[in-house]
């Protein structure tokens, strides 16, 4: 399998061949279940298919998707204005997205959005295909490994500013967890993700200074 077909293309990057027989495929109707629809998934990028996963709880302009994902994705899934505003389009050019039509002719960010049945067919393509391993990713880790020995105090102050910024993440999803009383089991799911990683965070703080202390 090609580089594009296991992780979609860059942006920029040639389409991998038969992309536009596959997407025409989708928007007719007539994609033979699985490759064409799964090749147009994985060609869209994480995103556009957050951006259609929001979608199916209703209409929504930019705006709206921001908020949304700042409230329920945002630890493990980040969208920004810069990512969604040019998806949108991307999406509606290829007809998994339409403008409500109440709004049409509104400002770019109060036009509402609505999947369509193309739309809802490569998210229910992408749901299926097998989701890439986390890739953990530190800059204070990947600090304090290279201080180490050299400077002891500059590594306690990487873990305590590590601290301090993880329980200012942890303090929002908890925020967030009150602000939507009985949650769906799988919004319960995500949500509870992000709370028990954040606070195992913690508890590496805290055995991390006490090792550092030791070396005191």
């Amino acid at each position: 399998m090609s580089k594009a077909g296991r992780g979609g293309r860059r942006s920029g990057a040639p389409a991998a061949p038969g992309a536009a027989k596959a997407h025409r495929a989708i928007r007719s109707g007539s994609a033979r279940a699985g490759e064409p629809v799964s090749a147009e998934a994985a060609r869209l990028g994480s995103t556009a298919l957050g951006i259609l996963g929001l979608l199916r709880f209703g209409p929504f302009s930019g705006y709206d998707l921001k908020q949304i994902a700042d409230r329920s994705l945002q630890f493990f899934f980040s969208m920004g204005y810069g990512q969604i505003y040019p998806r949108l389009a991307e999406l509606e050019r290829a007809g998994h997205i339409e403008v409500d039509a109440g709004t049409a002719g509104g400002p770019r960010n109060r036009r509402r959005y609505a999947i369509t049945e193309s739309g809802n067919r490569v998210l229910e393509a992408w749901l299926h295909i097998d989701s890439e391993p986390n890739r953990l990713r530190s800059e204070s880790v990947a600090k304090l490994m290279l201080a180490g020995p050299l400077d002891p105090e500059r590594s306690r102050e990487i873990v305590a500013e590590h601290r301090a910024w993880t329980a200012q993440r942890l303090d929002v999803v908890r925020f967030n967890r009150e602000a939507i009383p009985n949650p769906p089991p799988h919004l319960e799911a995500a949500i509870s993700w992000g709370e028990a990683l954040l606070e195992a965070e913690l508890d590496w703080c805290d055995r991390t200074e006490r090792l550092l202390a030791e070396m005191t």
